[in-house]
């Protein structure tokens, strides 16, 4: 009676094994994607719009888009003058930081020389 040699047995027992764990790593990925836009045409106030294929928010400014993405809100009484200066980047960051709580990573961002029109891509994993 012949008896497999064993070495031939674990060898296909790791080709199996690898092919499972490779067929796992490849499935694709599922992504959601979002766009931010900050559009400063008109003096004086920022327009800004979260997009993504479900719907849109948009704001009047930075504090006003974070608030109704439900970002953390911050004592801005409390700021010094030269910390007022830096309210719109305060808020910018609350924003992000919100979008980024929720799963979303930044993809990249575009800006035209000169251009008024900032635009934010992100992306976040669907369950």
């Amino acid at each position: 009676m012949h008896r497999p040699n064993s070495n031939i047995i674990l060898a296909i027992g790791l080709v199996l094994a690898f092919a499972a764990t490779a067929r796992q790593s490849t499935a694709a990925e599922k992504w959601e994607y979002g766009e931010l836009e900050s559009d400063t045409r008109l003096p004086g106030q920022a327009l800004i719009r979260w997009v993504t294929a479900t719907g849109a928010t948009e704001g009047s400014g930075w504090l006003n888009l974070a608030d109704k993405l439900n970002a953390p809100k911050i004592n801005t009484e409390n700021m010094s003058s030269q910390q007022r200066v830096f309210s719109e980047t305060i808020h910018r960051l609350r924003a992000l930081t919100q979008l980024g709580s929720e799963g979303w990573e930044l993809v990249t961002q575009n800006r035209t020389d000169n251009s008024p029109v900032r635009t934010w891509t992100f992306k976040r994993k669907l369950e």
